[in-house]
């Protein structure tokens, strides 16, 4: 999860966003509902919701956003937001879920880079067929050694996510090359055929095949498309 913490740190330092938010954060409108659970589940970023299990063998939570779904990754199933659930202890993890409209940068998993070179990259899109979303995201990257991306030595884009029937469509709405070009996939969590990358000149179609992604002790069984590279 290292490209998404990453670039958490990036908002951090360039708009003073938290990285850890309380619910009310993104949610100011369900203040109420969200104040039993203020010191027991937070945000990283907008996208993921941890409801750590800290005593006992399982524990109430709470899934903001009443027109929302939202993805527990370690059951590989979608929730509805604005309900209260009750959650089991997990050997493998605690409570871990993804926002409908998520986009999370991951490292590819059979990736034999260095851990610092994050130029090649999984764009996890937290997509329905029926999503109503949109999903928004920026991703940054540089040497991660030095100073030098505040002289803008990085690459930086951003892109929107939306549904189209059986494709996703990804439009990138700014970039700036001057670090490395990115070389990246998409993995979708529906059965979605393609995904269609545009830039307002030209368009990509990437068809999405099967894919087994890896958590701790589960294997989802997923959808992820080929490698493109996004020049400036």
């Amino acid at each position: 999860m290292l490209p998404y913490l990453y670039n958490l740190f990036f908002d951090q330092e360039e708009s003073g966003e938290p990285i850890l938010r309380p619910l009310f954060l993104e949610f100011p409108e369900e203040k109420e509902e969200a104040a039993p659970f203020l010191d027991t589940e937070f945000l990283v970023g907008s996208s993921i919701l941890q409801a750590p299990i800290l005593e006992g063998e399982d524990r109430d939570l709470y899934l903001p956003g009443k027109k929302l779904r939202w993805y527990d990754w370690f059951r590989g199933t979608w929730e509805e937001g604005g309900q209260t659930l009750r959650k089991k202890d997990n050997f493998y993890g605690t409570p871990l879920f993804i926002r409908e409209g998520g986009v999370v940068a991951l490292q590819p998993q059979e990736s034999n880079l260095i851990e610092k070179d994050l130029s090649a990259v999984e764009f996890h899109l937290f997509l329905r067929r029926d999503s109503g979303q949109t999903g928004t995201y920026r991703y940054r990257f540089d040497d991660g050694e030095t100073y030098s991306y505040r002289k803008g030595i990085r690459t930086d884009f951003a892109f929107t996510a939306t549904v189209s029937e059986n494709t996703i469509r990804i439009h990138i709405i700014e970039k700036s090359f001057h670090f490395k070009p990115c070389r990246m996939c998409f993995v979708v969590y529906d059965r979605f055929e393609k995904v269609v990358i545009t830039d307002g000149i030209r368009e990509e179609h990437l068809f999405a095949e099967k894919y087994g992604f890896n958590l701790p002790g589960k294997k989802l069984d997923l959808r992820r498309t080929r490698e493109t590279v996004l020049r400036g």
